[in-house]
């Protein structure tokens, strides 16, 4: 729930920062592109009211933040191909290229939908924790309806 409101303020911060300047929404929606810009603010704002709902114990928001999980496990990128990268908060990455095999930690905030120019020729990105915390929630909504709601603090 952080990472998508930290993406998603930073998103929405940077279209309003934007709007100072000249044709600032022209320079925006050109370097993020309208669909990143429309998509991503929909995708961080989806986690944040995910995040609100498991917080609060709703059912529904188990598989919500299932398929949130989901979409952040797997991120590929071809040279003057696809390229979908969508993260929110921290990871354990593994990355097989065509130049190399790697691992990675981070905490990112990205979401990118485009044609990769630059880079090796094709990358594949598995984050763990987004697949540890997709099979948690998968449990968690198989789960008797007691068991969803966490003790309070």
């Amino acid at each position: 729930m952080a990472c998508s409101t930290l993406g998603l303020l930073l998103v929405l911060f940077g279209a309003s920062a934007a709007n100072l300047f000249p044709n600032g929404r022209q320079w925006l929606t050109g370097i993020m592109g309208p669909v990143n810009l429309i998509l991503g603010v929909a995708f961080f704002g989806f986690g944040l009211i995910a995040g609100r709902g498991l917080l609060s114990g709703k059912r529904w928001a188990i598989s919500s933040s299932l398929a949130i999980q989901l979409v952040q496990a797997v991120s590929f990128a071809v040279l003057g191909g696809p390229h979908l990268h969508i993260a929110a908060g921290p990871a354990v990455d593994l990355i097989f290229s065509s130049g190399e095999v790697a691992a990675q930690l981070g905490f990112h905030w990205s979401f990118i939908l485009g044609t990769r120019v630059q880079g090796p020729a094709w990358e594949v990105t598995i984050n763990l924790l987004a697949i540890a915390w997709a099979v948690a929630l998968a449990r968690m909504l198989r789960g008797e309806p007691e068991q969803l709601l966490a003790p309070p603090a």
